[in-house]
């Protein structure tokens, strides 16, 4: 693994960031800008700062697991570009049929699928006629 994050790994971190800034701001005018303006003399002045600490605490935790625990938080996109070169490796490695090849093989699972649809139609006429008498 590297000593430290591709350039990518930080663009996700400020697209989480944003995010996280959009919920709070939905939170704030959905609650806060409801009490009116900023004054620390109102009676909603604690609950403001709460919200707003409460914030920075969540931005704090992010940016401390962003820096600290990048390794981790990157090992399934590391996995799942591995599996994706894997994939590619292997559809290199594929021989694929030929022009004419195809032709007949298509021409063969037409032919059986004809063939087994008129075995289950004439097996289901002589169990329709057998047992229709037990209907009447």
């Amino acid at each position: 693994m590297q000593n430290k994050p591709p350039a990518a790994y930080w663009g996700g971190v400020a697209v989480t960031l944003a995010l996280v800034t959009l919920a709070w701001h939905g939170v704030y005018t959905r609650l806060v800008s409801a009490w009116g303006a900023w004054s620390f003399s109102d009676s909603n002045a604690p609950y403001r700062i709460a919200i707003m600490a409460l914030a920075a605490v969540v931005y704090a935790v992010l940016l401390w697991l962003a820096i600290t625990r990048w390794q981790r938080i990157m090992r399934p996109f590391i996995a799942a570009q591995k599996f994706l070169n894997d994939v590619w490796v292997e559809l290199q490695r594929v021989v694929w049929p030929s022009h004419e090849d195809t032709y007949a093989f298509t021409v063969v699972v037409i032919v059986a699928v004809v063939v087994v649809a008129v075995w289950v139609a004439v097996v289901d006429a002589v169990c329709v006629g057998l047992m229709s008498p037990l209907y009447r």
